[in-house]
């Protein structure tokens, strides 16, 4: 029996749930192969520790986390090493190492979806003697991504391909796959709209949006969107997916507004994504990749941490013609009025989506095939 460990190191969803798809079609597709996801904040107290920290500062700190991700996404030689430092003394020691290997066992490769695996590559290496592959999940990439431990990188788009090839990674070792979504989007481009839209007792030729903020469900301006949807023209029906924010859950129970239905911690988002017309959301990776999946049109709102990153995403969803950018939530309701009185906009919208969404439907298998392959390979050798 082959064994994969995939190692992330958040309580977000944007890195867990891609390695989650990617365990679950190599479960399913190849029986000699065990894999298993591993949370390196669960294993290393500190880390998790400074992960709250750290997103406490992402969230009130936003200058300063914008000002770090610019400097790495340039290449600060600086910045780079600084970042490298302080995760490899977190992760880098006797006390983590013996309580890394401990967990984890005997393998044959490791998955990275984690930037902060990667920087401590050599050591992961040098623990367990095996392969490192990461999939980096994000539309645009920061050299702490960049280690000479890693022997594979799939990535999302051109853009990180690029990205990386200027942060000195050797060209052979990159390869587009596009973005893994979330299990289960196969079966939903099978199911009729409007039968979906009943499963969820929605009216089915009412027209409808699905607002989002990610797994945590605080990242964008939720009651000002609301509002702002409440007042538009046309009558909508708003899906609102409060990830694990259960105060706002609540909050919306009570109020029960028209038209609104809230959702707390949806296990397959596109059980209720699929129902949409158009999706609302901070432009977080993962939503990009089920979106463009589903061929979902976006309207991608700043988020309320100082997350560089996900506004450059916005920015390449923008310009390919898959989605709207937002600053904030006051500019939402002209933006929808208007994509609901043109239809014509909307389905060319859908339409590009679900074009740009050909790799990642089509990117658990090949990843998946990539890293079975390789541990076959080295297992003959």
């Amino acid at each position: 029996m082959y064994r994969i460990a995939i190692l992330i190191s958040s309580r977000k969803g944007g890195h867990k749930f891609p390695a989650e798809a990617i365990a679950r079609f190599i479960s399913s597709h190849y029986k000699d192969v065990e894999i298993k996801l591993y949370n390196l904040l669960d294993i290393i107290p500190l880390a998790n520790f400074l992960d709250k920290i750290g997103r406490w500062g992402d969230l009130n700190l936003r200058a300063f986390w914008r000002t770090g991700y610019s400097q790495l996404s340039k290449g600060n030689p600086l910045y780079a090493s600084l970042f490298k430092y302080f995760i490899a003394t977190i992760f880098a020691n006797k006390s983590s190492e013996r309580k890394i290997k401990n967990k984890i066992g005997r393998i044959d490769l490791i998955l990275s979806f984690q930037p902060e695996v990667n920087v401590i590559g050599k050591w992961l290496k040098r623990w367990f003697g095996v392969p490192l592959y990461t999939m980096i999940m994000d539309y645009s990439s920061h050299i702490g991504w960049s280690d000479e431990s890693v022997d594979h990188y799939y990535v999302v788009n051109e853009i990180v391909h690029k990205q990386l090839i200027e942060y000195d990674v050797p060209e052979e070792k990159i390869e587009i796959s596009g973005a893994p979504p979330q299990s289960g989007f196969e079966e939903m481009l099978k199911t009729p709209i409007p039968l979906q839209r009943k499963k969820l007792n929605l009216v089915e030729d009412l027209p409808t949006v699905l607002v989002m903020a990610g797994y945590l469900g605080k990242m964008v301006d939720y009651e000002g969107i609301i509002k702002a949807l409440s007042g538009c023209k046309k009558r909508i029906q708003i899906l609102v997916v409060v990830g694990r924010n259960y105060p706002l859950y609540q909050k919306l129970q009570e109020l029960k507004i028209p038209d609104v239905h809230p959702f707390y911690n949806v296990p397959s988002i596109h059980e209720v994504m699929w129902p949409a017309d158009l999706v609302i959301s901070k432009p977080g990776g993962m939503v990009i990749a089920d979106a463009l999946s589903l061929g979902k049109p976006m309207v991608l709102i700043d988020p309320k941490a100082g997350s560089l990153q996900e506004r450059i995403f916005a920015e390449h969803i923008e310009k390919q013609g898959a989605g709207i950018h937002l600053r904030s939530a006051s500019e939402v309701k002209e933006t929808i009025e208007r994509l609901f009185e043109e239809p014509a906009l909307l389905k060319k919208m859908s339409d590009i989506a679900l074009n740009l969404g050909l790799k990642n439907r089509q990117a658990a298998e090949r990843i998946a095939q990539g890293v079975v392959d390789k541990i076959r390979a080295k297992r003959r050798i």
